[in-house]
């Protein structure tokens, strides 16, 4: 009988000691998880991306909580302009969000962080390099080849049959051999007509 109420005892006790380990553990584990976030987690940089610019926050917080991202654009040591509101879910490796940002060269932006417990500025607040993102030129056109213009063909000059061999003959054109012709008619003509006068006598 004194042998089963020890074993009883025991057994209890081992319940007991089980429960507390296992409870202290969990709050050992809750703990970690809402304290393991830390501002020095998240981190900034001002990037170009095919001539374009962007902004990349890069979230290493193990615990993998969410996080809200708040970005501004600062001028005279106040918010100009608020750019983006993301939400970004961390890991041990990093988990990058990239914002498009068309920024200029030598800008401030101040980048709130909320995740938690945290509720902090990534410091110190983000500069831009000294000179902008550019766009790629784009690529020159190809020179179009010059096509063959064909020649003109030369005038064909309108001959008339005989007349360059009449011209090489007497040397002179066409218009003079028909005044030739025409006197030496008149000149038959005149013959023939002195001739019949005398021949009446």
């Amino acid at each position: 009988m004194a042998n089963q109420l020890t074993s009883r005892r025991a057994a209890r006790t081992v319940r007991m000691l089980g429960g507390a380990s296992v409870s202290a553990a969990l709050a050992i584990g809750a703990a970690g998880t809402a304290f393991a976030s830390s501002i020095s987690d998240f981190s900034a940089a001002a990037e170009c991306d095919g001539g374009k610019g962007v902004l990349i926050v890069t979230d290493k917080d193990a615990s993998h909580a969410r996080a809200t991202v708040s970005v501004f654009l600062e001028q005279y040591g106040a918010d100009a302009k608020r750019v983006a509101v993301r939400k970004v879910k961390g890991s041990r490796t990093g988990t990058t969000l990239t914002i498009a940002e068309h920024w200029q060269s030598r800008a401030v932006y101040r980048i709130r962080v909320k995740a938690g417990k945290i509720d902090a500025d990534i410091q110190p607040n983000l500069t831009t390099p000294s000179r902008a993102c550019k766009k790629k030129d784009p690529a020159p056109a190809r020179p179009r080849s010059a096509s063959a213009v064909p020649a003109a063909a030369p005038r064909s000059s309108t001959s008339i049959p005989g007349a360059a061999h009449r011209l090489a003959a007497t040397g002179v054109d066409a218009p003079t051999d028909v005044a030739a012709g025409i006197a030496a008619a008149l000149a038959v003509m005149g013959s023939a007509a002195v001739f019949y006068s005398l021949r009446r006598r």
